[in-house]
């Protein structure tokens, strides 16, 4: 946004140092075709494939399938094919333009290959000199810039409709640590977080409270949905070829569940598919028991699983029980 390009330029002019943080590698996350409304799409999981432009190619960054940009849509052959959003090398590309005279650091999975070349590419950050630095996670936290004086989150707002209930507690976390990277030194440090909705509750919370006080909020909701830490939590999750499959397995399961989690008190959710159902060609589902009691739900588990190990075994569906699963 303007705003944000105009502190970056008064640090700048100030011999200050800049952090940029942006979670999304590559150039664009969404390509498609203006016309039909066809999107590039990986064939293997159920996610959006990658404009990676400097090898000229989409990718997956879930598992790694590659395709080749194409001239014309593939739907209806239209020529008018557009890239949107912004990703860390796009984002290198325009600060180049923009800041020419000042030295731009990437730092992401795509730029750095060993922790040598990302040594090295800290080296610069050391001699103290204006330049900007912008990366994905791995510049937000164990390093120490004593030369930055603004810390800057682009595009917060994807945590706000996440569908995981972490999304606000990661947010936190890395707004706290990215900000945390300015100021370090003998000068005073600025953080920006970039947002569509600044009067948005968790926004306005980040702008004037403390770590602490927004972590009490959130206990505070997770108490009321009986979610962890306030609940313990065992998942069951299947994946097979067919979404079927990977179903039909965890209704087996989750029968021989039913009388033990009903009689403990056990609150059972599913089987339903996996927030992404399909990835790396297998379709995943799974099957969650919550309860704030640790001894029922452990007692629950223990009456139901010598029937559930009974179940015959296929090679065509794989299922784990995740115990204290970090996420739902």
């Amino acid at each position: 946004s303007p705003a944000v390009l105009e502190r970056i330029a008064h640090h700048l002019s100030q011999q200050g140092q800049v952090l940029v943080y942006l979670n999304r590698r590559g150039y664009a996350p969404v390509v498609m075709c203006h016309e039909c409304g066809w999107q590039a799409n990986c064939e293997q999981c159920d996610s959006r494939l990658t404009l990676h432009h400097s090898i000229g190619q989409l990718l997956c960054h879930h598992c790694g399938y590659t395709l080749g940009l194409p001239a014309v849509c593939p739907e209806c052959s239209f020529v008018d094919i557009k890239h949107y959003g912004i990703g860390t090398e796009q984002l290198e590309q325009v600060f180049k333009q923009r800041f020419s005279q000042f030295p731009v650091i990437r730092l992401d999975r795509d730029s750095v290959a060993s922790h040598d070349e990302f040594a090295q590419r800290l080296e610069k950050l050391s001699e103290g000199k204006p330049c900007l630095l912008i990366g994905t996670q791995m510049i937000a936290k164990g390093h120490d810039y004593p030369g930055i004086t603004l810390s800057v989150i682009l595009d917060a707002d994807q945590a706000l409709f996440s569908a995981s209930y972490r999304a606000t507690e990661r947010l936190v976390q890395t707004a706290f640590q990215v900000s945390g990277r300015s100021g370090r030194g003998d000068r005073e440090g600025e953080a920006l977080i970039q947002t569509r909705f600044p009067e948005h509750p968790l926004m306005q919370a980040l702008s004037d409270k403390s770590y602490r006080e927004i972590a009490e909020s959130i206990l505070q909701e997770r108490k009321m949905l009986g979610f962890p830490p306030y609940s313990r939590v065992v998942i069951f999750r299947a994946d097979a070829l067919s979404l079927d499959k990977a179903m039909s397995r965890l209704e087996q399961i989750g029968q021989y569940l039913q009388e033990s989690v009903q009689k403990r008190g056990v609150r059972r959710i599913g089987p339903i598919p996996a927030l992404m159902t399909r990835r790396i060609g297998r379709y995943r589902a799974q099957l969650c028991l919550m309860s704030d009691n640790i001894q029922q739900l452990r007692m629950a588990l223990n009456e139901a699983m010598p029937s559930i190990k009974n179940i015959p075994d296929t090679h065509s569906v794989k299922w784990v029980i995740d115990v204290d699963a970090f996420d739902l």
